[in-house]
């Protein structure tokens, strides 16, 4: 669901990138990141997306959204990573991004 509403703006090979850029990357474990995005703090239209499109990942084993910090912390399995996928690409940018 995410990629399909991004495919609509942002080309397929920037669409990780392009999510990145929107957030700021707290910290990267392996099974766990957690971003800071300001926007779900007041913007209902915006957390219910995120929360959807969460959902959709399959990589995602749970996941909690604080709209008082604006914190989204997300746990996955990592023997389910597809390497290439799109939660690859996000991992892999944001380890990239924190390490910047």
């Amino acid at each position: 669901m995410l990629e399909s509403v991004l495919s609509a703006f942002v080309p397929k090979s920037m669409q990780a990138k392009f999510l990145l850029s929107q957030v700021k990357v707290a910290h990267v474990n392996e099974g766990r990141i957690r971003v800071i995005y300001d926007k779900i703090k007041h913007d209902d239209e915006i957390y219910l997306s995120i929360c959807d499109n969460l959902k959709s990942i399959d990589e995602i084993t749970e996941w909690k959204v604080n709209r008082v910090t604006g914190s989204v912390t997300i746990h996955y399995d990592p023997q389910r990573i597809i390497p290439g996928s799109f939660f690859d690409q996000l991992l892999r940018g944001a380890r990239a991004k924190i390490n910047a």
